[in-house]
């Protein structure tokens, strides 16, 4: 049996430095808390720790959860507080310690800028304040956010792509890519920044060109034929290219013993190499001039980004003549590093952690304390390569902080943690089938490591259902010739499965079912919705819980720029600073606001010979125009806010929206309206300057999902990270969110890019099904994170679209794990907490053969556990927001 106390006690070891391999719901944030609080013990010095949290929602949640604790120490009773000690560190405390522990709170509030609990960015922000000279920036530096970023990298596009001296380049690509498609790119591209910068540190652009030339052995070529030219006659090639190479790039079957066949298909695979180079220089010499043109506009402005946070950094600390003088600083000051979600620490990151703690393990430290450094993460969890987070890097900081620990003749343990304090037994036991299967488990845990979970709450009632799949018909598709001039029913698999999670709510709520763990009748804001991407599916699913009377939360981010009405209200701020603007004017007639017929639209823009869309309306239509010239006349009047509030108020325009649109649009222009509130706070507050910021920026609002408000929260499984919802539901089981990158990265370092897949080598075919394979292993820990999230009851379900589904989707991934469901029946799968296997509610067409599951014999029993006190209890509450 685990005594969890001990557990805990074990990892929040003062004088050990440890390493715990933790699971989603054991108690990782209790943990860190517990450390915390006993390192302020040992040595009574805040201002030696410094804790590195992934989100500043965490930093806030951990100096609150510290400091209410320090300050109940500082005022409780003698036995309350000697309860507090026992428990938090197994030991009957001494009165020096009691009276240190009391003191606690007042030096915390002493210690200029309290306990360094926060985000990399910050602590890198707070050492680049400190340092700036030997940076070599600015010393009133300001950081910027994602929308201002967004802004400048905008308007360096812009320069670029209007440059002459690039057309050669836009006009290669533009064969494969449209404009829209070649700026997206760009902006993937850029997302790689630092990898780009630290490319061309030790070498030029064409340095860069030739290393990857030399990946791929063809840097001695400057053109195809000179390729041809080393095997074959250049005017026999076509002939021999379509007699022995295949379209894939290999030799053609029947040639395959044929030495012409071989030297054929290494000459094509050379020659599409060469060509997918050339237009890689090409993407990349953009890439780069837009890189430039955005870091010379930061530099005038004084401004770095959170990219720039960690490059500086990183390169500061490790610079050969600065680093030490920097080191040696920064040496006097922290004696302990503390990392959460380290599994989500990038490589870049834990560079500068490394820098940072390199001291703490020379044989010249003279210091008379231990110092320590503490990690916490789960690799099952670690779902952010997109952001650079590498599952391996977790492990291999381990073994190098192993070595250096143990180098220096000081402890260092590895602690894993697998009770988990969140769900019941029956969500557990769904996992526990998953981390069984071989399919399921790949990329998520080894193949040798036990990653049973043991459930805490043993006793607590709980629920798994899998719900039969909804069906694609062919009726499911609309009428392409239909006139979308009414609104209708969309009866495709993906409504009915919208319409029947809502009635399940709908039905949970109103019949006032017990949340057993509760003792309460289950509410609106015990439902948590995960979905694997916001499309129809979620709208639609809004749509039928509002018409159910269910209070939503709304999405975890919602995307304004792309809001129809939110389209429409822009449309007529540009009508008001540019009438003339046909494209736009045309726009604006046919929305809720003018609310113009198709007919009379053509009639008013036909054979207009030369007269503007706004003469024709204004004479053919004076109803309509008297509409925009209100319009007009507002906009020479007031700032934005009261233009828009005006449209929709006394011109009437939330009504009009509503009734095209539904309830669900009031949200939207909710939401629109605070964001060109915030806009005339920090910005001149004219329409043309707003029209202007949103042209360039992607208005996109991000919730705080826990809130606590008492509504049903719909959110992407990446943004849950790190939250927990009494009921869960998984939708999107069918749908593979397998997040391609629009680059091949040649030994993780060069970039590569492939336009078609035509283009495509057997070597090439190779290494992107390798990148393919890891982005599968990651969807896999995404379904971990998903399932996870679930305190009591979690509903599996899905719907069909009528396209392929790779074999790995989640739905059939679960039903493989459970070994019980067949994906053409009826029936429900049940896991409950009265009996070890499913029960399936069988319809009346089918009855599935049932198999008995396999059992978790072995597993330990969860410990009796003494009711926990507000001061260290054993069940920790519910983790840090990760978005």
């Amino acid at each position: 049996m685990i005594d969890i106390n001990k557990e805990q006690q074990r990892a929040s070891n003062p004088l050990a430095s440890v390493w715990v391999a933790a699971s989603a719901g054991s108690g990782k944030t209790k943990v860190l808390t517990d450390r915390v609080l006993n390192l302020l013990l040992l040595n009574g010095r805040p201002d030696k720790l410094l804790c590195l949290t992934f989100t500043k929602a965490a930093a806030s949640e951990m100096s609150n959860r510290v400091g209410k604790i320090l300050k109940h120490w500082a005022t409780c009773s003698d036995d309350a507080l000697i309860k507090g000690l026992e428990m938090l560190t197994g030991e009957t405390p001494t009165t020096e310690q009691m009276t240190r522990a009391r003191r606690l709170f007042a030096k915390v509030l002493e210690t200029p800028g309290g306990m360094k609990i926060m985000t990399i960015h910050s602590f890198c922000q707070s050492i680049l304040k400190r340092f700036p000279l030997e940076a070599g920036i600015s010393p009133n530096f300001d950081v910027i956010d994602e929308d201002k970023s967004q802004t400048l990298l905008n308007q360096a596009l812009e320069e670029v792509l209007i440059n002459p001296d690039f057309q050669a380049d836009i006009k290669r690509l533009s064969r494969y890519k449209t404009q829209e498609e070649l700026i997206a790119l760009l902006q993937d591209l850029f997302a790689h920044r630092l990898r780009l910068m630290e490319l061309t540190e030790k070498t030029d652009f064409n340095g860069l060109i030739e290393r990857i030339k030399a990946y791929f052995h063809i840097e001695r070529y400057s053109s195809e034929s000179e390729i041809i030219a080393d095997s074959f006659d250049p005017a026999d090639w076509p002939i021999i290219q379509e007699s022995f190479v295949k379209k894939d790039g290999s030799v053609q079957k029947r040639k395959q013993n044929d030495p012409t066949g071989e030297l054929a298909a290494a000459t094509e695979e050379k020659i599409r190499h060469f060509r997918i180079v050339d237009l890689t220089q090409s993407l990349l010499h953009l890439a780069y001039s837009v890189l430039e043109k955005y870091q010379i506009q930061k530099q005038n402005a004084g401004l770095l980004d959170y990219e720039d946070l960690i490059a500086i950094t990183k390169k500061l600390l490790t610079r050969r003549y600065a680093a030490a003088w920097v080191l040696f600083k920064l040496d006097g000051g922290i004696d302990h590093i503390l990392v959460d979600e380290a599994q989500d620490t990038n490589p870049d990151q834990w560079a500068v952690i490394r820098a940072v703690a390199e001291e703490f393990f020379s044989g010249e430290d003279q210091h008379d304390t231990v110092r320590t450094i503490f990690a916490v993460g789960d690799k099952k969890q670690s779902i952010y390569g997109f952001q650079g987070a590498d599952p391996d890097e977790f492990e291999r900081m381990r073994v190098f902080f192993e070595q250096k620990i143990k180098n220096s003749e000081n402890e260092f343990e590895t602690i894993p943690f697998n009770l988990s304090f969140r769900s019941t037994k029956p969500v557990l036991d769904l996992v526990n089938y998953l981390l069984k299967n071989p399919d399921a488990r790949q990329g998520v845990v080894t193949s040798v490591e036990n990653a049973i979970h043991l459930p805490y709450r043993g006793q607590d009632a709980g629920l798994v259902e899998i719900w039969p799949l909804e069906k694609y018909h062919e009726t499911d598709e609309p009428d392409p010739w239909k006139p979308p001039v009414e609104r209708t029913q969309n009866q495709s698999a993906l409504s009915r499965l919208a319409e029947k999670i809502a009635d399940k709510i709908k039905n949970l709520i109103q019949s006032q079912e017990l949340l057993e763990s509760q003792g309460r009748p289950i509410q609106a804001g015990d439902f948590l919705i995960l979905v694997q991407r916001r499309n129809q599916f979620v709208s639609e699913l809004v749509r039928y819980l509002k018409e159910r009377n269910i209070p939503v939360a709304g999405v975890d981010r919602l995307n304004l720029s792309q809001h129809i009405a939110i389209q429409d209200l822009l449309a007529a701020a540009k009508f008001a600073l540019l009438p003339e603007d046909d494209l736009n004017l045309a726009c604006l007639l046919k929305s809720p606001l003018i609310h113009l017929t198709e007919e009379a639209l053509f009639q008013a823009a036909h054979n207009r010979q030369g007269q503007s869309l706004w003469s024709r309306i204004q004479s053919l239509y004076p109803d309509k125009a008297l509409i925009l010239k209100q319009i007009l006349n507002q906009a020479d009047k007031v700032p934005p806010y009261e233009f828009f509030s005006f449209i929709l108020g006394p011109m009437g325009g939330r009504r009009s929206f509503l009734a095209r649109l539904g309830r669900e649009v009031n949200e939207a222009l909710d939401e629109f309206l605070n964001t060109v509130l915030n806009f005339e706070q920090n910005n001149i507050p004219s329409l043309q300057n707003f029209i202007d910021l949103t042209a360039h920026r992607n208005m996109e609002i991000k919730r705080d999902m826990e809130t606590g408000q008492n509504a049903v929260r719909i959110m992407t499984v990446h943004g849950s990270k790190g939250l927990q919802g009494n009921i869960v539901f998984l939708p999107q089981t069918r749908y593979i969110a397998r997040k391609r990158d629009s680059f091949l990265w040649l030994d993780k370092q060069l970039p590569l890019w492939i336009p078609t897949k035509e283009m495509q080598s057997p070597l090439l075919s190779a290494l992107i099904q390798e990148t393919d394979a890891k982005s599968d292993e990651e969807n896999k820990r995404l379904l971990y994170v998903a399932v996870t999230r679930a305190s009591d009851r979690l509903y599996i379900c899905g719907y069909d679209s009528g396209k392929t589904v790779q074999d790995d989707n989640w739905y059939d991934l679960i039903c493989h794990s459970v070994k019980q469901i067949n994906p053409d029946s009826d029936g429900i799968i049940r896991i409950t907490s009265e009996q070890t296997k499913p029960v399936v509610k069988q319809s009346e067409k089918k009855k599935p053969v049932i198999q008995p599951l396999p059992l978790w014999a072995k597993q330990p029993a969860p410990p009796e556990a003494a009711p926990p006190t507000p001061l260290a209890p054993s069940k920790p509450e519910a983790e840090e927001v990760i978005s």
